[in-house]
């Protein structure tokens, strides 16, 4: 190996500036240190005649093995002809539909333990609300600004 590569040290030694620093490693890999402080993992890759970034994570949650793993990974799907942050989401997608259908099952068994004890009516209720819980449960929560402050209140 090649002593321009980096090491936790170097790393860790890293210090922030008024300017984003790239450290690189090798292979399309660097670290960005930001004016704010965080250290942030980056992949620079080039697919369709195109460069790209992607976005491996952040130090020292990621270490620099993980770094370098998660570089080699990308390599290989671009090699494939795949953006990494393509297969991420379909990865992620994937997973949000197997915790959906984890949900589901759970609900199913538990409604069914409960049918026994409750009326009918309280059995529908509780389904209905579920099922909805089942549609939201893994969506992204937001708070809509507009609803929260009414500029008509002049009290």
């Amino acid at each position: 190996m090649s002593s321009t590569l980096l090491t936790d040290v170097k790393i860790h030694q890293a210090k922030a500036s008024t300017k984003p620093i790239k450290i690189t490693n090798a292979n399309g890999l660097y670290i960005e240190v930001k004016p704010n402080g965080s250290k942030l993992w980056r992949y620079r890759y080039e697919l369709n005649e195109k460069e790209n970034v992607f976005a491996v994570g952040e130090y020292p949650e990621a270490s620099l093995k993980a770094a370098r793993a998660a570089r080699d990974s990308a390599r290989a799907l671009v090699k494939k002809g795949t953006h990494p942050s393509h297969a991420r989401r379909i990865e992620l997608v994937n997973t949000i539909e197997t915790g959906r259908e984890t949900f589901k099952v759970v609900c199913e068994e538990w409604l069914g333990k409960k049918k026994t004890t409750w009326t009918p009516r309280r059995h529908i209720e509780v389904s209905r609300m579920l099922e909805a819980d089942q549609r939201s449960a893994f969506l992204p929560q937001t708070t809509p600004a507009s609803d929260t402050y009414d500029h008509r209140d002049t009290r």
